[in-house]
């Protein structure tokens, strides 16, 4: 007579954990791997058993899941499935000691390894990447807040439930090589929603319009406040590191000569600097910064061959 399957994990008092779907390859982070942003219980290259496909688990801690930013993490990301620029969630295992979020997985790695490869080298990143980095975010923040595709010629939704990251920042975006082989540059996904808050959650008490946890250098100047051009600013932030192949911003070039990007000299400087100005008021809007940074990009495409990243930016 068989036996029934046994599951892991099972103690008296508790219901038993399924056997995962998913085999671990390597460790990505180690457990409590924070730079003052959120935390989390380890995150994993993970494979899946039945067809193969590489994931990515994201395990929580018990933390996580007490303040809600697990819960807030996969509603976010669920909403927002399906666009291009935005992390893909497969799924979550609700294990018993550390529950997982399975994410896509992006084989160029993040924005801030490349930033120290090409600072180790004494080399800038391409003027016509950064443009293109810039405006595959501008897009992701645009749907995040307005539900909006850029480019798609609808219209923006009603009653859309805004989505603020609050955490953007050179390690949270991420690189994927392009589906088309003519493309010169890779996909760029903005990822790590832990610290994301939505309006609804605001609305119903599950979540401060302050910020708790996101990574201190990357703090808007109205921090704790935050709000939908909070992000933008960190999106400024971002590539202000970009340009100057820096790991953390550094505020006071910011602040003492309101100059960036040394090696450039065009209207991206000018946009930059709007969305790094001190008053969120004063920063373009999420809705309408694809638009101001594509008119900008497009012009520069016109004028200049863009460049492609060197043969050794994704080599270890």
């Amino acid at each position: 007579m068989s036996q029934p399957p046994r599951f892991s994990g099972s103690r008296r008092g508790q219901l038993p954990t399924p056997p995962s779907p998913y085999v671990v390859i390597k460790t990505l982070k180690q457990p409590g791997d924070g730079d003052g942003g959120a935390c989390n219980a380890g995150i994993f290259l993970v494979r899946t058993i039945r067809h193969g496909k590489l994931r990515v688990e994201k395990r929580v801690t018990r933390q996580d899941m007490e303040t809600r930013h697990m819960e807030r993490e996969m509603k976010a990301l669920k909403q927002l499935r399906g666009h291009f620029n935005i992390c893909h969630i497969f799924g979550y295992l609700p294990r018993q000691r550390h529950p997982a979020l399975y994410l896509e997985f992006y084989d160029l790695g993040a924005l801030d390894t490349l930033i120290a490869r090409y600072w180790r080298r004494s080399e800038t990143l391409p003027h016509g990447f950064v443009g293109h980095t810039l405006l595959e975010l501008s897009k992701a923040l645009c749907f995040c807040v307005h539900g909006y595709v850029f480019g798609s010629g609808g219209m923006v939704p009603e009653n859309w439930n805004a989505i603020i990251h609050r955490d953007i920042k050179p390690g949270n975006v991420f690189l994927a090589s392009p589906s088309d082989p003519r493309a010169l540059y890779p996909r760029i996904v903005l990822g790590d929603f832990g610290c994301s808050v939505s309006d609804i959650d605001i609305v119903n008490g599950t979540a401060s319009a302050l910020t708790s946890r996101q990574a201190p250098e990357f703090s808007p100047p109205e921090a704790p406040a935050y709000s939908r051009r909070s992000d933008v600013f960190q999106l400024g932030l971002t590539i202000h590191c970009m340009i100057q192949n820096l790991d953390v911003p550094d505020h006071d070039s910011i602040s003492r000569t309101w100059e960036m990007g040394n090696p450039y000299s065009d209207p991206l400087d000018g946009i930059l600097l709007q969305m790094l100005l001190p008053d969120p008021s004063s920063r373009p809007s999420t809705l309408h910064l694809p638009g101001i940074v594509d008119q900008h990009f497009q012009a520069f495409c016109a004028r200049n061959a863009p460049r492609p990243l060197k043969s050794w930016a994704f080599r270890e």
